[in-house]
């Protein structure tokens, strides 16, 4: 024997089940919460589109009038149709989801007609079509959902970003490596950098990159010490000038945290002028640092160099270091303008790198400067 509901519709677990959640009987609904919800039940449960226009056809169908604690709506098929443009067989198929995904309760007269019942006033009181209660009753859950769905987003797209600044930062470095003089050994760096970005999967790609992250970031942080030591001529140590007395500035000091600690070297404004000839070519004159940092805001926008590089320069190293850095950036970029190497292909990012390499004291800023004035003469 068959066990149907009225209408001759099949029994389901899932509509018993939808039957059995709880709704507050005398809460108002508005036609802008099931909407809202729809959205939400849209998102959480992955629903077919089709799934999802019928049902935002049956929402906008609620008259805000509760039927015997029920939230019943009764579109024929015809009206479903009309409104979304989709086939008998389509409908009939979302109607069945529905069901089966608990989202409405149906509420079949014995033809299987849907139709609302009238007093002799002309009052609905009663109607068979579609009872909304289990959409509505799920609200919370499907609300959960969706948050927990907008968290692992965020995450994901923060890993992503951490994983382009790498990428971006070891791709400067790698640059940077090849315009050093002697030009240190780079084919093993190249060629890991190569494979990481092949193994690099796209925004959209839902494949794992945690492993990534952490291959990445071994990879910068192996450049960076090459390139550190291809700049103190492949020794651990480098002799820098500070009040006429000669001192040495070791990475054993880095491993041990007491380079942070020491005062940065004051900059001089004289030599950023004299290692910038470019700047004078462009029509900017550095007659004071309030110049000098002018000339950076102008700058740092054509570098490509992102706000967030040039905050944490500031912070990191204070406002004449980063003003000093862009310009340097700047000089170096029309170098290779110049020669036409195109070896900095990003200067925003080459700028985060060295930004990064000087907070963790690992980059000289003045002796760079030094060299490049030398350089000319």
């Amino acid at each position: 024997m068959q066990t149907s509901s009225s209408g001759g519709r099949r029994a389901s677990k899932a509509a018993l089940e939808a039957r059995a959640l709880g709704f507050e009987k005398d809460r108002v609904v508005t036609r802008k919460e099931l909407t809202q919800i729809i959205r939400d039940a849209q998102k959480a449960l992955q629903l077919r589109p089709s799934v999802r226009l019928v049902l935002q056809v049956l929402a906008s169908c609620w008259g805000e009038q509760m039927l015997e604690g029920r939230l019943l709506v009764w579109p024929s098929n015809d009206y479903i149709a009309e409104k979304t443009g989709l086939s008998e067989r389509a409908i009939r198929y979302a109607v069945r989801s529905m069901i089966a995904d608990k989202l409405v309760l149906p509420k079949d007269s014995a033809n299987g007609k849907r139709f609302a019942i009238k007093n002799r006033v002309g009052d609905v009181i009663d109607a068979f079509g579609f009872d909304l209660r289990p959409l509505y009753a799920r609200a919370h859950e499907f609300a959960e959902i969706v948050d927990a769905i907008d968290l692992e987003r965020e995450a994901r797209k923060r890993a992503h970003d951490d994983l382009t600044i790498m990428r971006r930062a070891t791709q400067a470095t790698l640059e940077a490596l090849l315009e050093a003089s002697p030009a240190p050994r780079t084919d093993d760096l190249v060629e890991a950098f190569e494979d990481l970005v092949s193994r690099t999967p796209r925004r959209a790609s839902p494949a794992p990159i945690d492993h990534l992250l952490e291959q990445w970031s071994a990879l910068k942080d192996l450049a960076e010490k090459r390139l550190l030591e291809a700049g103190s001529g492949g020794n651990t140590c480098r002799l820098i000038d500070t009040n006429n007395e000669t001192s040495h500035h070791c990475n054993k000091a880095f491993e041990t945290g007491k380079a942070r600690e020491a005062a940065p070297e004051p900059l001089s404004l004289r030599l950023v002028v004299e290692a910038t000839p470019c700047l004078a070519e462009y029509g900017v004159a550095l007659g004071d640092w309030r110049d000098a940092y002018a000339a950076a805001r102008q700058f740092r926008p054509l570098l490509g160099a992102h706000h967030s590089a040039w905050e944490e320069a500031v912070e990191g190293l204070g406002l004449e270091t980063a003003t000093a850095t862009v310009l340097y950036v700047t000089q170096l970029l029309d170098d290779d303008a110049t020669s036409g190497a195109g070896r900095i292909r990003n200067p925003g990012g080459y700028f985060r790198a060295l930004i990064r390499l000087m907070i963790e004291g690992r980059f000289n800023l003045s002796a760079e400067l030094n060299r490049l004035k030398y350089r000319r003469e």
